[in-house]
């Protein structure tokens, strides 16, 4: 009979074990993952304070909205070719209407010194990114003729867009450009 009872205990000690441990593998990796998405977010692009006399010529910047797979095709684009005159690859990103993928702006110390996206849900631009599986801004800059001999590759920033990223926020640090290049801001390192 003592057999038979410690026979018992066990396997529901055993079941208990199985359940505590599907319990917290449940929890542990299921409950702190976060699916990847585009979060709503304030993000302003501007002329660093230091650096552009108001002489200094203007300057294409180009705001894109890109896909996992599209930021690698850009971030490998020279950026030089990007801003010639005949380029079809710029030529062929969207830059008008609910779904465009481009955001052209002039800057000129003189003049316009930033800009500022709001990605809101409500907004058809939002929703069309969102569509596509946008994560990312890529904001690149003409800096050939303000920061001439400064290297191209430079010019280029890509800031995720990822609400995994970034969490709760809804102000993102801004993408500054400063002389001979474009700086984004990290995400916060998660815990």
């Amino acid at each position: 009979m003592a057999l038979k009872s410690k026979g018992v205990t066990m396997r529901l000690l055993g079941q208990m074990a199985a359940l505590l441990l599907g319990l917290g593998f449940a929890l542990g990796l299921g409950g702190c993952e976060c699916t990847s998405k585009l979060g709503e977010y304030r993000v302003v692009v501007k002329l660093s304070d230091a650096g552009f006399e108001a002489d200094s010529p203007s300057m294409q910047v180009d705001l894109v909205g890109v896909t996992p797979t599209e930021r690698q095709q850009l971030e490998a684009y020279d950026v030089s070719k990007y801003f010639s005159a005949d380029d079809a690859f710029r030529a062929g990103l969207l830059a008008d209407g609910p779904n465009k993928v481009r955001i052209a702006r002039t800057f000129r110390a003189g003049g316009e010194r930033s800009y500022e996206l709001v990605l809101n849900r409500r907004d058809p631009m939002f929703q069309a990114w969102d569509q596509r599986g946008v994560r990312a801004l890529v904001v690149l800059a003409d800096l050939a003729r303000v920061s001439p001999g400064s290297q191209p590759s430079l010019w280029r920033g890509t800031l995720s867009l990822d609400k995994c990223d970034w969490g709760n926020r809804k102000e993102l640090p801004p993408v500054e450009i400063s002389p001979g290049r474009v700086t984004v801001p990290a995400p916060p390192e998660k815990k």
